[in-house]
Parts: structure tokens; C-alpha cells; sequence
């Protein structure tokens, strides 16, 4: 089979069954197939099927941002920061390196909707966010938690020196 599929190596533990394999193409590229793998009816003949489960990986990438994002601003959305967050506070706790979050609650977010309407708010979310990730690490977390509600969640930070300076920004 890896004669015909390069890149492909199976191993005799996986030869039973549906399994799940990234194949590297020709061009580099790699494309998620499934091999079913079963016995033929002579004892050495073997029935493979190979299919192409690119479109099914794709949905369900979909499926795992729409969970964890926010739809308007791109940004992790209260289950993804809660996860987030109790990933920053063990690694604190095993490593004594701080911990600092950044609450931003946009005032007067009622009345500027009920003056502006929907989509002026919604623009003024998108802006708030893009303004937000701009001004963190990479290894920080910008998170939409509610209607006109952000966090950040700092890790790797001393309290007084890392902190203060986020919120200033």
C-alpha cells in the first residue's frame, strides 16, 4: 500500500479497522484520508479502501471555532478563556510565575446602541478587539465574555511590572 501511496507506513498494529492518517503528497502538501483495512477471502489477499476525509476535517474545524470563538470579533469566547485561564493558573502554580488579568467593560454600551443602532456597536466590538490583540503577546488571551465584556489574560507576568503597563496600554 505505501507503494501506492507514498508516505504512507503502516503498521501491523493498525491493519484492523478504520484509521486515521495524514498522507504528505508530492507537492509537499498533506491530505487527511481514512484506510479501512480488512482480511480478503484468501488468507493472504487484503481489501483497502481509502478515503479522502479533508472536507469532514474542515467541517469539523469549523464546528471547534464556532465552540470556542466568538462569531463577531474572532476572539476566544468565555468557554476558550475559562480553559485558558485554569491553563495559566496551574503552569503559575508549578512554576511561581505570575498571573494577571485585565477586565475592559465598555461603558454606556446600551445608550451608544440605542443612538447608533446595531451595527455601529457591532463596529465598535470588532474595533475593540482588533485594539485589544494588538496590544498583547503572543502568548496572551483576548476573550469576548460578554455583550460589551473583555478579558485578558496575561501569563508569564510579574503583577507590578508586566500588568501595569498592558493596562496603561
Amino acid at each position: 500500500l505505501s507503494d501506492l501511496i507514498p508516505g504512507l507506513e503502516l503498521r501491523s498494529a493498525e491493519l484492523k479497522g478504520a484509521v486515521e492518517y495524514d498522507v504528505r503528497l508530492p507537492d509537499g502538501q498533506t491530505l487527511p484520508v481514512e484506510i479501512l483495512w480488512r482480511s480478503g477471502a484468501d488468507r493472504d489477499e487484503r481489501v483497502v479502501a481509502v478515503r479522502d476525509i479533508s472536507r469532514q476535517k474542515a467541517a469539523e474545524g469549523r464546528i471547534e471555532r464556532m465552540v470556542r470563538y466568538d462569531p463577531l470579533t474572532g476572539l476566544a469566547n468565555r468557554e476558550l478563556f475559562e480553559q485558558q485561564l485554569q491553563r495559566a493558573l496551574a503552569l503559575s502554580d508549578r512554576t511561581a510565575i505570575g498571573v494577571a488579568l485585565l477586565y475592559v467593560d465598555l461603558d454606556r454600551f446600551e445608550s451608544v446602541n440605542e443612538a447608533l443602532g446595531h451595527h455601529a456597536t457591532s463596529q465598535i466590538l470588532i474595533q475593540t478587539a482588533h485594539r485589544l490583540s494588538a496590544t498583547v503577546r503572543e502568548t496572551d488571551t483576548v476573550a469576548r465574555i460578554g455583550r460589551d465584556e473583555f478579558v485578558v489574560i496575561q501569563s508569564f507576568t510579574d503583577q507590578s511590572a508586566g500588568a501595569a503597563p498592558l493596562a496603561d496600554r
